[in-house]
């Protein structure tokens, strides 16, 4: 078989020519080549070990002697001292004092900061360039922060409040980059493109520690989940009615999907409920709990469920959460990672604290590859499968930028509908559907154009017989998940995308998508 001029996925992440397009590897890390990547907005991952992670890109260390090895590299104020390998301070101080690096954090950069302070009396206040502010008060603790400077100089600062005793120790500054980031996203051992809508988490704590609203007959725990949560709501048997409901914003009649991360107390796959008396819980959104809208759970391994209801308000109840009724099993659990977001199927986990948190859509394109497509043949495969069932157009395709030229693959608006299209000079020169194919399956799909012919093989089989097409395309230079021109925009999960410059045999596209 020919080698794919182009190829991105197949757990490469990268094409052929030594021109990268999509990912590679650096230690667990995937790291950005140049495909352009849009969203603006942080996204998580579930990575090769199962663990939920925001995808994020980090800098190399920019504070020297965060270990306070030794007495150099920091200007200390009054009370401040470093020995035993930490920056400590006495409590002399009459006003605040600060233990600081110069010109380390220019502004309007983010930087991750993470650090351990022990605390034994007041606070200390982390500063990054004179602006952004995070208080620590009494508690003594690992912490992480994202925070930019927007103003002031670039200087890092420890200041102790005027009755700081404490320390300070393992300081860690990195500029960090969440936005326009892909995330190539776990199943098992196999890594997928994830291509999610814009969708944003409305509950303003997703991994709660107190109630910011009503709750009863649970409590808050840590607790280390497999999956990278610290933190959980523990629910016990049904002796009582139990529930925990949240701060959003809920509109009425809009339809909603609810979700969680849950472990039962027996290691058992939960079973949500639709009714008081069904199942061994409730989700809630709006006052309105499922009647025939619970999905499948999601097993994420070690006997967590990512469980999840579709619901449509008729109210704007503050009951959005979760609820077991005593009528319910007498099976305890406990939850985390709680969403609530507009649309028929939950999207990849949206943190929040303190707010609502927008995950901008992700949009992939790929311009300037003339020299890798050939417009008189060819073949475009693609490996994929569609994140929902949910009668809209999403499409991946080569173009000239435009819907004049162009080899599209695309999730058609009827159910469980695929289409294949050639267009040439601004004319449909070829169309197949495939009827029937179940699209949020990974299917292997495969277009091939060469001069008079059109074929198409899913899943090693052809469909239909070649089909004649009067023209090709011309110009074809542009790699795009939609159908070219901005319309129909891919939603999915992506295994792997090939490009081919010759037309293959009928026996090596068999091959190809067996």
């Amino acid at each position: 078989m020919a080698n794919p001029s182009l190829q991105i996925g197949n757990d490469n992440w990268a094409i052929k020519e030594d021109n990268l397009l999509g990912y590679s590897t650096a230690g667990t890390r995937f790291v950005p080549e140049p495909i352009t990547m849009t969203r603006a907005s942080a996204g998580t991952r579930v990575n090769p070990e199962g663990l939920v992670e925001t995808v994020e890109l980090l800098g190399s260390e920019l504070v020297t002697n965060g270990d306070f090895a030794t007495d150099t590299d920091w200007s200390k104020g009054t009370g401040w001292t470093i020995s035993g390998g930490s920056a400590n301070c006495d409590g002399s101080q009459s006003s605040q004092s600060n233990l600081y690096q110069t010109g380390i954090v220019p502004i309007n950069i983010s930087y991750k900061v993470t650090f351990t302070t022990t605390v034994s009396a007041g606070g200390v206040t982390l500063a990054i360039g004179g602006s952004n502010a995070q208080t620590i008060t009494t508690e003594s603790g690992t912490y992480t922060f994202i925070s930019k400077a927007t103003s002031g100089d670039s200087n890092f600062y420890f200041s102790a409040n005027s009755d700081f005793i404490g320390s300070i120790s393992n300081v860690s500054v990195k500029e960090s980059t969440k936005n326009n980031l892909a995330r190539v996203d776990y199943d098992g051992s196999v890594s997928s493109l994830l291509v999610e809508p814009e969708r944003t988490n409305a509950l303003q704590y997703s991994e709660p520690t107190s109630s910011e609203t009503s709750a009863s007959g649970i409590t808050y725990e840590s607790f280390s989940w497999a999956i990278g949560f610290d933190n959980c709501i523990k629910f016990g048997d049904n002796s009582v009615t139990r529930y925990r409901y949240f701060t959003g914003t809920i509109l009425n009649s809009t339809q909603y999907v609810i979700s969680a991360y849950v472990i039962m107390d027996d290691l058992s796959e939960p079973v949500l409920g639709t009714s008081p008396t069904g199942g061994d819980f409730l989700l809630r959104v709006g006052g309105q709990s499922a009647t025939t809208g619970n999905l499948p759970n999601v097993n994420m391994g070690n006997n967590i469920y990512r469980v999840s209801s579709v619901i449509t308000t008729i109210s704007v109840a503050s009951t959005t959460g979760i609820l077991k009724y005593s009528s319910q099993s007498n099976k305890g659990f406990r939850v985390v990672g709680f969403q609530v977001e507009q649309g028929s199927y939950p999207t990849s986990y949206i943190p929040t604290d303190g707010s609502t948190v927008t995950r901008v859509k992700d949009q992939y394109s790929k311009t300037g590859i003339s020299n890798l497509i050939n417009s008189e043949e060819g073949v475009l495969f693609v490996e994929m499968a569609a994140l929902s069932d949910d009668l809209t157009n999403r499409a991946v395709s080569l173009s000239d930028g435009t819907l004049n030229n162009g080899i599209q693959i695309e999730y058609f608006n009827v159910s469980n509908r695929i289409r294949f299209r050639v267009y040439a000079g601004g004319v449909l020169r070829a169309t197949i559907q495939a009827i029937g194919i179940t699209i949020t399956n990974t299917n292997k799909l495969a277009l091939k154009w060469e001069s008079g012919f059109m074929t198409v093989y899913i899943n090693g089989s052809i469909l239909n017989t070649a089909q004649a097409i009067a023209s090709v395309p011309t110009g074809l230079d542009t790699l795009k998940f939609d159908l070219g021109q901005g319309s129909s925009k891919l939603l999915g999960k992506v295994k792997q995308l090939q490009v081919f410059k010759t037309a293959l045999s009928d026996s090596e596209l068999a091959t190809l998508t067996t």
